[in-house]
């Protein structure tokens, strides 16, 4: 991975859009299947290529690839989501 792109890009209207390293985009087209990439294939990439789970993130969004199956139940769970502290889990 190069440090221009360590998992924490310049940004801003002067720098443009980050350009991202191209083995992480190598690697999130063959991790992802039908533009899905599974979260935990998605942090699995962040540690073997060792930038953060943010840049992966973004990456992601650059190439259209969306993250699915959240780990933390945030998106890409659908019907499978466990119910939050506010909500009744007993009755």
């Amino acid at each position: 991975m190069s440090d221009r792109m360590s998992g924490h890009p310049p940004s801003g209207p002067e720098v443009g859009p980050p350009i991202p390293d191209p083995t992480l985009v190598a690697a999130i087209r063959e991790a992802a299947s039908g533009g899905r990439l599974p979260c935990a294939a998605a942090l699995a990439l962040a540690r073997r290529l060792r930038c953060s789970p943010l840049y992966v993130g973004r990456t992601c969004d650059l190439l259209g690839v969306k993250i699915v199956a959240c780990q933390l139940g945030c998106f890409g769970r659908g019907g499978d989501r466990r119910p939050g502290p506010e909500e009744d889990r007993g009755s």
